[in-house]
């Protein structure tokens, strides 16, 4: 019996690890499904990658370095109602290094399953950058319809740093799905 209550209690854990929240504005031709990624919930967030203290915006970040590799992320599973729609992410987020250059990524997945179908990275282009200090990254990546049209397709947004030896700091990631015919 003490299993099944302490198995529960880890699934109410992992379900509300990364408080996120996502709205759902629909029109004819258009869906439009928006995730933030929050940080602050410091009961019920379980991220290795969550620090304290000198963040964007609150009191937590999430940081990762090559070692760990993998930082703060999100995964949307199109719904079988959006297959053959097209598909435009738009993400925003907040990176830091504290040595240049900037190593660390937002990588962006698109898989049907265990295959992977699209591989992108939103990196630190050419913004007036201080080390240590927060910069706002902002880009847009777009899949046509073909590529969203089988069960178990999902979109994985995640920060990862696989070279250098400080760390990649992310704070106040949004994302913006928008589904069109």
């Amino acid at each position: 019996m003490k299993t099944i209550y302490y198995f529960n209690i880890i699934i109410v854990f992992v379900f509300f690890a990364c408080t996120r929240v996502e709205n759902r504005n629909v029109n004819e031709n258009t869906v439009v499904l928006n995730a933030e990624l929050n940080l602050e919930n410091d009961t019920l967030n379980i991220e290795k990658t969550r620090r304290l203290n000198n963040a964007h915006s609150g009191k937590y970040y999430s940081s990762t370095d090559s070692i760990s590799k993998y930082g703060v992320g999100f995964c949307k599973t199109i719904p079988d109602s959006l297959f053959g729609y097209n598909l435009s992410v738009y993400i925003s987020v907040w990176v830091r290094e504290s040595l240049l250059p900037v190593e660390g990524e937002i990588a962006v997945s698109l898989n049907v399953g265990d295959k992977l179908i699209d591989w992108k990275s939103i990196k630190q282009k050419d913004i007036a950058y201080k080390q240590g200090k927060w910069i706002q990254i902002k880009d847009s990546l777009f899949y046509p319809s073909k590529l969203i049209s089988q069960k178990k397709t999902f979109l994985k947004v995640f920060a990862m740093k696989d070279s250098g030896k400080d760390s990649f700091d992310v704070d106040d990631l949004i994302i913006k799905f928008k589904f069109s015919k």
